[in-house]
């Protein structure tokens, strides 16, 4: 059985991590992050942080779901540009530019 000590311990190393991972699924620009690692190695994630954990998990997942969709919208707002003509030198500039078709 771990002595209260370590427990403590282990208990405020897990708050402290989940704290900045927290912070870091909650940023306003995640893709600027550096990769995430622990200052110290973590013991095993006691069982009373477990559901704070899986809260931050799903924050992060969020995040990441944010990104992909970001990305998607990117890609097809390139994908548009990529279609539009480049007008002659001597031509006048357009007036309207179609995005559907």
């Amino acid at each position: 059985m771990p002595e209260p000590a370590d427990s403590a311990a282990a208990d405020d190393a897990w708050a402290s991590a989940l704290d900045e991972l927290e912070a870091r699924a909650r940023a306003a620009d995640p893709a600027g992050l550096e990769p995430w690692h622990p200052a110290a190695p973590l013991p095993a994630l006691p069982a009373a942080l477990a559901e704070r954990a899986r809260a931050v998990q799903a924050a992060q997942q969020h995040a990441i779901d944010g990104l992909r969709d970001l990305q998607q919208r990117v890609r097809a707002e390139l994908e548009s540009l990529g279609s539009v003509q480049t007008p002659r030198p001597d031509a006048e500039p357009p007036v309207y530019l179609d995005l559907i078709g």
